[in-house]
């Protein structure tokens, strides 16, 4: 281990940088942390289409292969 993880001013000097908040003094910043945060939402879910799309073809292919029953 470190010195600075024995003695805990690394982790203080870090808490110190996360805990700064400020608050929200206009519309437009307030508008530009939603935008940030609504990109990285959309970003986690980049090529979803391409899976969904995928899933719907094997969901129809699974169905196709069921047996029918003749009445």
């Amino acid at each position: 281990m470190s010195e600075e993880l024995i003695n805990g001013t690394e982790s203080t000097e870090s808490n110190h940088q996360e805990n700064t908040f400020e608050p929200i003094r206009s519309q437009e910043d307030l508008d530009k942390i939603i935008g940030a945060r609504v990109a990285r939402e959309r970003k986690k879910y980049e090529g979803f289409e391409v899976y969904k799309e995928k899933a719907e073809k094997y969901d129809a292919f699974e169905e196709s292969q069921r047996p029918r029953c003749k009445s």
